[in-house]
């Protein structure tokens, strides 16, 4: 016996299913353009942590050195 899958949305908007062989071309592409731009938001986000950190890392690096005694000549 073959099981039916049941065919899964391209997009929910609004609560409401829509399917790829229900789009036109143009609203295709501007989905198309939706997951791209999502994907850029999440990396953006995830370089903007490491650049987070990195500058934490040295600030807290340049306050150490600035507290230590100065060398002698």
């Amino acid at each position: 016996m073959v099981k039916k899958e049941k065919k899964q949305p391209l997009l929910t908007l609004d609560d409401k299913e829509y399917f790829k062989e229900d789009l036109d071309d143009r609203q295709l592409l501007m989905v198309n353009h939706l997951l791209d731009l999502e994907k850029k938001t999440a990396s953006m986000k995830f370089n903007l942590e490491q650049m987070e950190v990195g500058k934490n890392a040295f600030l807290r690096q340049l306050k150490t050195s600035l507290n230590e005694k100065p060398k002698e000549k």
